[in-house]
């Protein structure tokens, strides 16, 4: 652990992001700054995880006023929704190597973006210096280039489609007729120069002005259901977080209802809970009953988020637990908590992109509305004018005595997976970076995924009671990528970014 005094510390999915939230905390500014720097700054060098046509979710804890809450900035359904024969909507496959995940892509596919409303939601309740300044590490980063490392051509690959949709996209991701690779200079001028104008303009620009107009317009040329009233009408909203206890004397804080990925996450943790009070280990084994509990309840928590704290729905997936026989997305987060206690936990999505480019203004729309694991009900079945729900579970843990932790995590339906393994790998006493490295599973339909460096015979016993496994021999994305940061009882600092998704971890001085 880092012993030396220091302004904060950030963890995030990009160096350049991470820098970013680094050079507002040695400017003098609190940690909500620098997550608001990192959010933006994430779209120019992890522009297919994060992007102005996105949304998103913010754990704020603010050290002066003790309290904590949340601020949903996700995307909402449009009002208004066309005929099914009307839109654009087209399946394309992304490739993880060892599975394969179908999205649905074009207009039809796009929700009411959350970004940019959110982003100055933060700004004008929660931070200390101006939007311009904050701007400048994206703005920077956006004119002059960035390298593209091997996670984002990873990415790139894996989103091949999406990203070679159109001639838009492909002068924007293939400038030379080739997909950017490993090496490459990644430049967005046109991103850059919306940055700059947000800054001047605010968020009118971008939901009454020229942005909205432009989105609208697309809309209704190549089949989308968004309309101007779906921007004039947006609004970020605050929300009571989901608080459980955590360990002896601490509290987690989780994003609560209508997002499905807390209130999923606290079930396991709940479940975990009963398990230990029962005397149960949890080992291996245990924890992928957990995850398939979670995953046969997950229909029912995401149709009424509340029955998560509901007795009688633990106390059946117990009894489930108990005669249980195995048988057979483009997500970012930051971290960040500064020298005065306060801690930021952002989690923010665009899916993988509808696959157009917004006008000449730099960045993609998103694709929620083609996302399986947000319409658990089907495609096309949306309620009109409601916020959709979501895995992304933005956490903070508050262990007591001035102790923190402040994490989250992408990767679709896997973050519920990700998270509980973390928070209980945390609450047994792991330092972070020996929490986020450890081997990881996910439940799902019966089948099981398992990072292969688990425990032998943990990993013996799960091979041989689920009949559709797959093992992952090295760290891969699909797992998630949780990012974490920690601030002792002494004030020094600790954390880590999940190698899964290139994550960086730094501590500011």
């Amino acid at each position: 652990m880092t012993k030396a005094k220091a302004m904060g510390a950030v963890a995030a999915g990009h160096k350049i992001t991470a820098d970013a939230a680094a050079e507002m905390l040695q400017a003098g500014g609190n940690a909500f700054d620098a997550t608001l720097a990192a959010l933006f700054a994430s779209c120019v060098c992890e522009p297919v995880l994060s992007s102005p046509g996105g949304g998103g979710f913010l754990m704020a804890h603010q050290a002066n006023q003790s309290t904590t809450s949340v601020l949903d900035f996700f995307v909402q359904t449009p009002q208004n929704k066309r005929d099914q024969s009307d839109i654009e909507f087209k399946p394309i496959h992304a490739d993880f190597g060892a599975t394969r995940q179908e999205f649905l892509i074009g207009m039809g596919a796009s929700a009411a973006p959350g970004f940019v409303s959110g982003c100055f939601e933060i700004h004008a309740n929660l931070c200390t210096l101006p939007i311009e300044d904050i701007l400048q590490p994206a703005i920077k980063a956006a004119e002059n280039g960035v390298l593209v490392d091997g996670f984002q051509a990873r990415l790139f690959r894996i989103v091949e489609p999406i990203l070679l949709n159109t001639d838009h996209t492909r002068r924007v991701f293939a400038p030379d007729g080739n997909l950017l690779d490993r090496g490459d200079i990644f430049k967005n001028p046109h991103l850059a120069e919306t940055l700059k104008v947000l800054g001047k303009q605010g968020p009118d620009f971008f939901y009454k002005g020229d942005i909205c107009h432009t989105i609208t317009e697309m809309a209704d040329r190549l089949g989308g259901h968004l309309g101007a009233d779906d921007f004039n009408s947006y609004t970020t909203l605050e929300r009571e977080p989901l608080v459980q206890p955590f360990g002896n004397s601490g509290r987690v804080f989780l994003n609560p209802s209508p997002s499905a990925g807390g209130c999923l996450i606290g079930f396991g943790l709940a479940l975990a809970q009963r398990l230990k009070d029962q005397g149960e280990v949890l080992d291996g084994v245990s924890v992928a009953k957990i995850l398939q509990a979670i995953d046969h309840t997950k229909q029912a928590i995401f149709e009424d988020p509340d029955l998560m704290s509901c007795d009688e729905t633990i106390t059946r997936a117990m009894a489930d637990l108990q005669s249980q026989t195995f048988t057979s997305k483009g997500t970012t987060h930051i971290s960040v908590i500064d020298s005065f206690g306060n801690a930021s936990a952002a989690t923010v999505s665009n899916g993988e992109g509808n696959g157009h480019m917004v006008g000449e203004f730099g960045f993609m729309l998103n694709n929620m509305l083609g996302e399986e694991d947000l319409n658990p009900g089907g495609f096309h079945q949306w309620p009109c004018g409601q916020r959709l729900s979501s895995m992304m579970a933005p956490t903070f843990v508050d262990h007591g005595h001035g102790a923190l932790s402040v994490l989250g995590s992408g990767g679709a339906n896997r973050i519920r997976s990700a998270m509980v393994q973390v928070l209980l790998h945390i609450k047994a006493g792991k330092s972070a970076r020996q929490a986020v490295d450890a081997a990881r599973m996910h439940v799902e339909a019966g089948k099981i995924d398992i990072e292969d460096w688990m425990d032998k015979t943990s990993l013996k016993t799960l091979m041989s009671v689920y009949h559709d496994a797959c093992l992952w021999d090295q760290p891969n994305m699909f797992f998630g990528g949780v990012h974490m940061v920690q601030r002792a009882k002494d004030g020094t600092f600790d954390g880590a970014g999940d190698v899964r998704r290139d994550g960086c971890f730094m501590v500011v001085d």
